[in-house]
Formats: C-alpha cells, structure tokens, sequence
C-alpha cells in the first residue's frame, strides 16, 4: 500500500491510533489532508486496539 500524500499532526495521529478521533470527522475538519481517505481508513483499520488499563498482575 502505498499512499501519494497524507498530511496530519503527530496529535490528530494518536487519536485516530487511539480511536478518540472519528477519521471521517478529522477529515471534515480539515485535520486530515490526503487523496486517499479509503486507504488511510484501511490502515487505520488493520492496526491493533489493546486496552489501556490492563493488570500486569492479577491477585
């Protein structure tokens, strides 16, 4: 996959990676700039979501 041009903030990337930002409302407000918005939303699909608060240590 190869993209032509994507321009983002490193803040609007982790919260499209984090999920606290829609990539469809990022792209509506113009936070996200790209040609492509089909295979950014692939990307983002294909990329793995793990709980934040997890225990390292059970009881």
């Amino acid at each position: 996959m190869l993209f032509r041009s994507v321009r983002l903030s490193r803040s609007t990337l982790v919260a499209l990676v984090l999920g606290e930002l829609d990539l469809e409302a990022a792209l509506a407000a113009g936070a996200v700039d790209t040609r492509e918005p089909d295979r950014l939303a692939a990307l983002l699909a294909g990329l793995d979501r793990f709980d934040f608060w997890f225990e390292i240590v059970t009881p």
